[in-house]
């Protein structure tokens, strides 16, 4: 009976030595039989082999402005409120101070994104953040801004202030006082701005506008008898020379 047991006994003992044997013999993460191999061989594991994606590195508004930048008009699409976000206003000052032709092509993409977003908006936010101040130049040095920018100001025999205006098909021409001009720089300034301007603000515009023509160091004499707003392919326009 003594025996049998001992015998019984050592079985098991070597079957259980010869199980850990071969469980300590299995190449790490392989089970072998289906066994599990320990809590050791499931915390070694190659990282590259799990496919987790690398971390992104964080785009800010003064390292990266136009890779933010076009990031949020991806979501402009359908969100307009993305141009008030304060990350895409910095990013668009950055830009406003050292990259303006930047600047005005992402304005401008911004626009034909979403023809409901506010460049207005964009523009107030973007001077508040410059040195500036937030300082906000008025109507009247907006409008004469835009007269200077896209037109040719010069004046006629009789000293009257004209502007030329280059257009792909033709070039109008019109005197600075007069309907013509005036509707065109109300369209103009509602095209940059989006927005209206009462008679009194384009009136003051319009005399700086005169003014600037006027007292330009070159003399135009217009060589029409008169100036009909609009000149396709004219012959002679100016015939100018230094002012004496």
């Amino acid at each position: 009976m003594t025996d049998d047991s001992l015998c019984a006994s050592a079985a098991v003992g070597a079957d259980h030595h010869d199980h850990h044997d071969r469980h300590m013999s299995t190449p790490m993460g392989e089970t072998g039989d289906g066994c599990d191999v320990g809590d050791d061989g499931i915390l070694l594991f190659d990282v590259a082999q799990t496919g987790m994606p690398e971390s992104q590195p964080t785009l800010t508004p003064h390292d990266n402005p136009i890779e933010l930048i076009e990031e949020a008009l991806l979501r402009l699409k359908d969100d307009v409120g993305v141009l008030a976000e304060d990350a895409v206003v910095q990013a668009f000052s950055v830009l406003h101070a050292t990259d303006l032709p930047s600047y005005l092509r992402l304005r401008h993409q911004a626009k034909v994104i979403n023809r409901d977003c506010s460049l207005t908006i964009l523009d107030k936010l973007v001077r508040q953040e410059l040195p500036s101040g937030g300082e906000e130049p008025s109507a009247i040095d907006e409008l004469i801004e835009l007269g200077r920018e896209q037109c040719q100001l010069h004046h006629d025999a009789d000293r009257n202030a004209v502007a030329i205006i280059p257009t792909p098909d033709c070039q109008e021409v019109w005197r600075v006082q007069s309907t013509g001009y005036e509707a065109w720089l109300r369209a103009a300034y509602w095209r940059s701005k989006q927005s209206g301007v009462s008679d009194m603000t384009l009136k003051a515009a319009l005399a700086t506008l005169c003014a600037a023509g006027v007292n330009d160091e070159w003399r135009a004499v217009v060589a029409y008898a008169s100036l009909t707003g609009m000149v396709r392919s004219p012959r002679t326009m100016f015939e100018a020379a230094h002012a004496t």
